[in-house]
């Protein structure tokens, strides 16, 4: 398994959010920190997340622990 020491503010914009989920869960072991039908946050070294987010299926605000993710399809 590759060494992964950190991700800082990182967002990917994907098609497949389970198969992306299950591809950096399984390739670099990180865990799941939060999931929804639009996002995933994986847990990556301890204090860092990598988020992923279904394409266009961000058109709103997502209420979150901590705070609200603004809107945002990853489109452009």
């Amino acid at each position: 398994m590759p060494d992964v020491t950190g991700v800082l503010e990182t967002a990917l914009y994907i098609d497949d959010l389970e198969r992306a989920s299950k591809f950096y869960q399984e390739l670099f072991g990180f865990g799941e920190l939060l999931a929804d039908e639009r996002m995933r946050a994986l847990n990556v070294a301890g204090k860092q997340a990598l988020l992923l987010f279904k394409k266009g299926a961000s058109k709103q605000d997502n209420p979150v622990p901590g705070g609200i993710v603004p809107p945002h399809a990853g489109a452009g």
